[in-house]
Order: structure tokens, then C-alpha cells, then sequence
């Protein structure tokens, strides 16, 4: 029993010390982008948010309307990453391609 405590803290320290590396980068660093693009958004908690966002919002462009072809996801800002569901869905807004390239400038 004490043994997989231990192995439970050691496991959260872990996950509590590269929680801390990955909030320091800054956002223009390659390793965040890279950790960003192939960790998160493709993990199962962001498909689900994804998923969810579009089940109750419809696949529809914020901005200009735009209903076909690809509706991407912006986030709004980073503070509450992995914790989508729980605080709010204002993080986040669905935008095409297009108007999410504006965005991101």
C-alpha cells in the first residue's frame, strides 16, 4: 500500500513539475507550438470540448457565418487550458479558417 502511494506522489510531482515548464514557455517558442499542436490537440479531453462546442454552437463561423468547409476552434486566451468544460465556453469560439488566420495576427 505504501508503495503505490509513493508511486502516486512521485507520478504528481512529475506531472506538477512539467505543468510549470509548459506554463513558463513563452508562446512563441517552438516547443510550446510543438507540445500545443501534438499533445493537446489531439488529446481525448480537447476532442470532447471540440465535439461538445460544436454540438451546442453548430459548425458556423463567428464572424463572417461561413458554414462550409473546415470550422477550427480559436482559443480566446490560454489561462484555463484543460479546464475548458469546467469554467466557461467564452475561452474558446468556432471560426473558419480565414477569419481565424485574421485573428491569430
Amino acid at each position: 500500500m505504501i508503495d503505490y502511494l509513493l508511486l502516486l506522489l512521485v507520478v504528481a510531482s512529475v506531472l506538477f513539475w512539467l505543468r510549470g515548464i509548459l506554463r513558463r514557455q513563452p508562446k512563441g517558442n517552438r516547443i510550446w507550438f510543438r507540445w500545443y499542436d501534438n499533445v493537446y490537440l489531439t488529446s481525448f479531453h480537447w476532442q470532447q470540448h471540440r465535439r461538445l462546442k460544436f454540438l451546442i454552437y453548430g459548425r458556423r463561423c463567428r464572424e463572417c457565418g461561413e458554414t462550409r468547409g473546415v470550422i477550427q476552434l480559436h482559443h480566446l486566451n490560454y489561462k484555463h487550458m484543460w479546464k475548458e468544460q469546467l469554467f466557461s465556453f467564452r475561452d474558446t469560439i468556432p471560426l473558419c479558417p480565414i477569419c481565424h488566420a485574421k485573428r491569430k495576427r
